[in-house]
């Protein structure tokens, strides 16, 4: 996987209003929180990034057993279970992700936030043999009334108040004016 250069920046997220603007070039990668880049620790949040002209979207990457915590959820059981639990408090899921979760321009000033639309959240479970790998990708499409920018702000600050462990790591999987496809995909 092509991780491209990072910054890092634990204090930043830890203001009320933290963004951490998206520079659409190839390759980029950008650490909003804590250590450097790794594959899924169980303590990492993702955000990956779909950019054409015209749309954006892409998925959040969320550990489950953080998730457990900030929604009080079960989220045990076969694959079947946990999507049912899930899909059932689809609400609270899509509530918490929002409260978390900002794209536009001028979001750190509360200007311009775009339209954040949650899809059905789905299930990824790393091959690596920790019990605490195990992710719920929520995909969403953003709507930003227009041609998409080619720089805007991201805000993405889940977890900080139950585990200051946590990570946050925005990258740019696809951004076809910039040549960037499938980064971030093994």
């Amino acid at each position: 996987m092509n991780r491209g250069p990072f910054t890092r920046g634990r204090s930043v997220m830890r203001r009320p209003v933290a963004v951490m603007t998206a520079a659409l070039l190839a390759g980029v990668m950008v650490l909003l929180t804590g250590g450097p880049a790794s594959a899924h620790s169980g303590n990492d949040s993702y955000v990956y990034l779909d950019v054409t002209d015209s749309t954006l979207g892409g998925r959040a990457e969320l550990p489950i057993a953080d998730l457990r915590d900030a929604l009080g959820l079960e989220l045990e059981g076969t694959d079947d279970e946990i999507l049912a639990e899930l899909v059932a408090n689809r609400p609270a899921l899509n509530a918490y992700a929002d409260e978390h979760f900002d794209v536009g321009v001028g979001v750190a000033d509360g200007a311009a936030e775009w339209a954040l639309s949650f899809e059905e959240p789905e299930l990824f479970f790393s091959d690596l043999p920790e019990d605490d790998d195990n992710y719920i990708v929520l995909p969403f499409t953003v709507d930003p009334s227009g041609e998409v920018p080619r720089t805007f702000d991201v805000r993405f600050d889940p977890f900080l108040d139950i585990n200051d462990a946590s990570n946050h790591l925005l990258l740019i999987s696809n951004d076809w004016e910039a040549g960037v496809i499938d980064n971030g995909f093994d």
